[in-house]
């Protein structure tokens, strides 16, 4: 049976979840609660990420929630929030009642410790998604050899964080599954292991491997997988950017973009964009820097629906979101769609199903990919 379950502290980074509820193995969400600064109190969850509503309201009463669940995540939250006032507190409490704890947060080692033995005595469990998927010996980075991946391998690229990259994965999983294809999936999340399949893996944060010793542990990573699940396609969602947005926002210099595609060359791409206007010279000039950079051509393109708050960054040289509804990005994509065919609003279920289609017809173009 999946466990009843409750979310804190609900954030945007959560929503596309919500969207995709029925590809949770083992949880049934009974609620979500945020902060009552956040100002999300009393409106429905998926007004949060610009979307359709979705039937849960988001409550900040934390201790009532307990009561309607056998198990509480604690998820990585976009708004600040410091872990040791309100976070673990809260884990604390829910133990206290015998709650079972599951987290995607990074937690120090210590608290960890303190977290387990807690449960140990209350006889709930505690399990976390951080470190769960170091499985590349280290001694693939003393071969020089990149492996070649025989199996079509898709792309999901975002210009920045915040461009719907996850919902983009989540969604087309869904499609090709249900069309009957098997699919082996690297997420952008730390999490990904919720909806069965991988999360980008540690080693590629870990500063115990140089940069190139990364490159060649991600192909290894890949073709392991090829190798043990024998998918018909596989999905790779790249975590952050592909290149900085100015001199205060880096987005890491699109290192992960770059290592990835040194490692792995992708069949086919889709680059998610932040909500904005664009010119033909704006979308040349992106899909021109993927290409020299980045070593391989842009197939299609989302439209994101947050937007970036350009004044706030002029002003706190920070990175800071305003978020649009569907509708919006609808909009905005009919007036780049009559110069560009394949351009797409993944909030959008309709183009959800087009952009797989799209993906097989490119596919099956090159390859011969049969149905399972």
């Amino acid at each position: 049976m999946k466990e009843r379950t409750i979310i804190y502290p609900y954030n945007i980074d959560f929503y596309p979840v919500l969207r995709h509820l029925n590809s949770l193995k083992s949880l049934d969400i009974a609620g979500v609660v945020s902060p009552k600064g956040w100002g999300l109190t009393g409106k429905d969850a998926g007004s949060v990420g610009g979307g359709e509503n979705i039937g849960i309201m988001v409550e900040s009463n934390f201790s009532n929630m307990l009561q309607s669940c056998d198990t509480v995540l604690f998820i990585e939250s976009y708004n600040n929030l410091d872990f040791n006032s309100f976070v673990y507190p809260k884990m604390v409490e829910a133990i206290s009642k015998g709650k079972n704890i599951i987290s995607t947060l990074k937690i120090e080692d210590d608290i960890i410790n303190k977290i387990e033995e807690k449960c140990e005595e209350e006889e709930v469990y505690f399990k976390s998604y951080n470190n769960l998927n170091e499985n590349v010996k280290d001694i693939y980075i003393y071969k020089e050899e990149i492996k070649e991946i025989s199996t079509p391998i898709i792309f999901v690229l975002g210009l920045c964080d915040r461009t719907n990259k996850f919902e983009i994965q989540l969604s087309i999983r869904e499609e090709f599954i249900r069309k009957g294809y098997k699919v082996s999936q690297v997420g952008s999340k730390n999490y990904c292991e919720m909806f069965g399949f991988h999360s980008f893996p540690n080693f590629m944060y870990s500063k115990k491997f140089t940069e190139s010793e990364k490159i060649k542990l991600f192909n290894e990573y890949i073709k392991q997988i090829e190798i043990n699940e024998n998918p018909d396609v596989i999905v790779i969602g790249i975590p952050g950017g592909i290149s900085p947005i100015n001199k205060f926002v880096t987005n890491k210099f699109g290192i992960f973009a770059y290592e990835v595609s040194q490692a792995v060359t992708p069949d086919v791409s889709i680059l998610s964009l932040i909500y904005n206007s664009y010119s033909d010279k704006d979308i040349e000039f992106i899909k021109n820097s993927v290409k020299y950079k980045l070593g391989f051509e842009i197939d299609c393109l989302n439209i994101g629906n947050n937007a970036i708050d350009w004044a706030k960054l002029e002003e706190t040289k920070l990175l800071n979101f305003i978020t649009v509804d569907s509708n919006s990005v609808d909009k905005k994509k009919t007036l780049l769609k009559s110069r560009y065919n394949t351009i797409y609003n993944i909030l959008n279920l309709k183009d959800a199903k087009e952009l797989t289609e799209y993906f097989i017809n490119m596919l099956s173009a090159s390859e011969d990919v049969q149905y399972v």
